[in-house]
């Protein structure tokens, strides 16, 4: 009753060595806790057993998860009820074990742990004298509250009487034994805490329920204390309530080192904040304010989850259940959306009461690193670009090897189309070869069928040609695919391929040599990876311009080469043979223009035979 918790129970040693139960009472544990079970042997695995060997209190946080797949007490008791199991002491001697019960969501705070504590001491006292049972109970409450410096009150809700014990006089430093009345009492509470205790009153009062509050009080020298109390309106013969019971415990050390905790907490630069075991908020530092950007007042009480929606099923909650299952302290990084939208490093470490975490706004850091990444990668793209394309040699080749590098570097398909020098300049009319690359290996078919066969039948609007006459890159990066459908003739070819690409974004851009344009680059982009963001244009813009030179020269050792195939074929003639008959093959250098300095003969021998001869003269080429 001093408690209002779910049960209590009082066991004694027997001669046999076991504990059996005495005495046993609460609200709404029938069912879970008979009054009448088996002993206990002292030498069993419970805990009443051994707090009655040792002789030391033990605090379950879980009797659920203590009791799991126990054959008699497995299945009683709910995974998020504790208790308190005290041993009963006299004379160094055990008597046996005072076990307290608490359901989900009462607080087990001071004042309750130090009362069982204390009546677990008078009661042992109390069993060894011959007292009449309310003659007992009496010394037993005695004895608790005075071990334990908690103070009893009485407050008569029909006469107005309020009756304090010696114990609590001394705490709001009255002196013993006044007359009081409730008003006297709110004259020492402090006037910030007034409206909230008497609040408080009024419920337990209205609802016949407990009364709990924690306030501080001002004593006569004008210093001030914190006091916590707790309590319970007990019903008149007509039901409503008629008196007040209650005890108060002076927790001014506590509550003083808890503010100097605080203090430094708030003086963190890391943001810290606790949850209990049911994920409610229970303190939160100023750094922890400014980075969540909520207040304590509106986050303390209230589920993680609830106020922070976003972290379920993330990367957040697993790894805070995870620590919390295995009682093992967490580490990770995780970016948490809007309307916070940043990036947090994390460290999270559980303990008995729930989970302490400290973490830190990364969200610059983590924006500098993905630059700097970006950057290496985008150096290194240009690298490969140039290196690559260099050594292809062959325009044809090097084209096709562009696709490849870009796909899925930077886009999701791309096509690149060559200026074909032997046909009319302008407009498009001189794009000839075309390549494409897929990211997906199964639509690389349907990019070539693409790259094959758009330029045939496109607009005169489309963004190629907006690109080969302008000379500057064309980027359409929303409803890629709805714009530029239009363009193509229904049912050809290229329609058909572009609906299967279906791209959401797109950028053209020339391929620019040192003189003029050597073709066009053409990027695409599909739904999931979505529009091309600034540093993507800026990176193609550059891998553009580096393989545009590179091409060109390409171009211009194509064209060399062909100058010296033509020259090499216009110089080796068909030699006369007489009666026979002489067959030519000449191939071009694969690697370097050098021409002129081949060179064969084939004449008749005055023995008849035929004499074939092949010279190479070194160093000479078209110049």
């Amino acid at each position: 009753r001093l408690l209002g918790v779910r049960s209590a129970r009082v066991r004694v040693l027997t001669p046999r060595a076991t504990l059996r139960s005495v005495a046993r009472a609460g609200t709404g544990a029938e069912g879970l806790d008979p009054a009448e079970g088996p002993e206990i042997a002292l030498d069993a695995d419970l805990p009443a057993a051994r707090v009655a060997r040792t002789g030391r209190p033990e605090f379950i946080r879980s009797l659920g998860r203590t009791f799991a797949g126990h054959a008699v007490y497995g299945h009683r008791y709910p995974r998020d009820w504790s208790a308190h199991v005290a041993p009963l002491v006299a004379d160094g001697r055990v008597l046996g074990v005072l076990s307290v019960t608490f359901a989900s969501g009462e607080l087990t705070d001071d004042v309750q742990l130090a009362v069982v504590s204390a009546l677990a001491g008078a009661l042992a006292r109390a069993m060894q004298a011959p007292l009449r049972t309310e003659d007992a109970q009496r010394v037993v409450l005695e004895l608790a509250t005075t071990a334990g410096g908690v103070g009893r009150f009485d407050w008569d809700l029909v006469s107005g009487r309020l009756a304090w014990d010696d114990q609590l006089a001394d705490i709001f430093g009255r002196a013993r034994g006044a007359e009081l009345t409730i008003e006297d009492f709110f004259d020492d509470v402090h006037p910030d805490d007034r409206d909230r205790v008497a609040g408080a009153l009024r419920q337990a009062v209205d609802t016949v329920g407990t009364y709990e509050a924690e306030y501080r009080i001002v004593l006569p020298d004008d210093s001030v204390r914190w006091v916590a109390a707790r309590g319970r309106a007990l019903p008149g013969p007509d039901g409503t309530a008629a008196r007040v019971l209650g005890v108060a415990l002076d927790t001014t050390e506590r509550v003083g080192a808890t503010a100097r905790v605080a203090r430094v907490m708030d003086a963190m630069s890391t943001a810290f904040f606790f949850v209990d075991r049911d994920w409610r908020f229970s303190y939160l530092n100023a750094a922890a304010e400014r980075v969540l950007g909520r207040r304590a007042v509106e986050l303390l009480g209230r589920s993680i989850w609830a106020e922070f929606p976003a972290a379920v099923g993330s990367e957040f909650e697993r790894s805070y259940r995870g620590a919390v299952a295995s009682g093992e302290p967490v580490a990770f990084d995780a970016y948490y959306p809007e309307p916070l939208n940043a990036w947090y490093e994390v460290r999270a470490w559980p303990g008995p009461d729930g989970l302490a975490v400290y973490f830190i706004d990364i969200t610059e850091r983590r924006r500098a690193e993905e630059a700097a990444a970006r950057t290496i990668g985008r150096v290194g793209l240009l690298a490969r670009v140039t290196e690559e394309l260099s050594v292809a040699g062959d325009m044809l080749v090097a084209g096709r090897t562009l696709a490849e590098l870009l796909v899925p570097e930077l886009a999701d398909w791309c096509v690149v189309t060559l200026i074909d020098d032997d046909r009319p300049s302008g407009s498009r009319r001189n794009l000839g070869d075309a390549f494409g690359w897929h990211r997906d290996p199964a639509l690389r078919p349907v990019v070539d069928r693409y790259a094959t066969t758009r330029l045939a039948t496109m607009a005169d609007d489309s963004l190629v040609v907006r690109a080969m006459e302008s000379g500057e890159p064309q980027v359409l990066n929303h409803d890629a695919w709805a714009t530029l459908r239009p363009i193509f003739p229904a049912g050809s070819d290229a329609v058909e391929a572009f609906d299967r690409l279906a791209p959401a974004a797109a950028v053209v851009l020339p391929l620019r040599g040192r003189h003029r344009p050597v073709g066009l680059l053409s990027i695409c982009n599909g739904p999931e990876r979505g529009p091309f963001g600034e540093v993507e244009l800026e990176l193609v813009r550059d891998v553009a311009a580096r393989a545009g030179v590179v091409l060109d020269r390409a171009r211009l050792y194509r064209q060399q080469r062909d100058v010296a195939e033509e020259l090499q074929r216009s110089l080796l003639t068909q030699p006369s043979a007489g009666d026979r008959r002489v067959a030519l093959r000449y191939v071009p250098a694969a690697e370097v223009a050098q021409v002129g300095g081949d060179w064969y003969d084939t004449f008749a021998h005055p023995d008849g035979s035929r004499i074939l001869v092949i010279g190479d003269v070194v160093g000479h080429d078209v110049l």
